[in-house]
């Protein structure tokens, strides 16, 4: 039981951190991106309940229409050609987060400015760069979280 609870705790503490630090632009902890990660790399779910919350996510998401597909399927991509299967303390495990933050968030960017909601010139650099950290960080510890309490007995 804890094996779903913990991890569900953890991504409703990201989507708590996403509203808390919300800014006018982006926030500084970005919960959309986070919360793939935590999925697959600590909770491995069924495609049909992967779809359902894909789905969800769509539906209450600002970003256009199709995005939150692709920033779901980023960290699966990512993690398998990185090879890497266990959360740990590690720089190549921050790496790993780091690198599918940054895809993501790009993406997400991308996918606006083709879609005409964004103009880059409205999302300064210091902000994209500090959003990517702070998920990083964020979702580097709970990832860790996560997988540490449902491992050990």
């Amino acid at each position: 039981m804890k094996r779903f609870l913990i991890p569900l705790g953890c991504i409703l503490m990201a989507l708590m951190l996403h509203i808390v630090v919300r800014s006018s632009i982006a926030s500084l902890f970005l919960a959309p991106a986070s919360i793939p990660i935590v999925i697959a790399t600590a909770l491995p779910l069924p495609a049909l309940a992967l779809g359902g919350i894909v789905l969800l996510f769509e539906l209450l998401s600002s970003f256009p229409q199709g995005s939150m597909l692709l920033v779901f399927l980023i960290p699966f991509f990512t993690r398998r050609i990185t090879r890497w299967h266990t959360p740990d303390a590690s720089w190549k495990f921050f790496a790993y987060i780091f690198g599918t933050v940054s895809l993501q968030i790009v993406s997400l960017v991308g996918i606006a400015y083709i879609e005409n909601h964004v103009q880059l010139s409205q999302i300064p650099f210091s902000l994209g760069l500090l959003q990517i950290i702070g998920t990083s960080v964020s979702t580097f510890v709970l990832a860790l979280i996560c997988h540490e309490a449902t491992t050990r007995p």
